[in-house]
């Protein structure tokens, strides 16, 4: 019987993280290095005080 409200509760907790995934979110940073580190072939760099995503190809 505990089952199933734990279920419901963690289904509406990784449900919530799907806005930020979607629409993104706006890192502010100074410099490449306040970016985070991403796995090959992304790259991210710091351009007008945000971190921006590119693919390389």
């Amino acid at each position: 019987m505990v089952q199933t409200p734990f279920f419901i509760y963690a289904f509406i907790i990784f449900l919530s993280l799907f806005p930020y995934v979607i629409n993104g979110v706006d890192i502010p940073c100074i410099v490449d290095d306040d970016c985070p580190i991403l796995f090959f072939p992304r790259y991210s760099m710091c351009i007008d005080g945000l971190c921006l995503l590119f693919f390389l190809y």
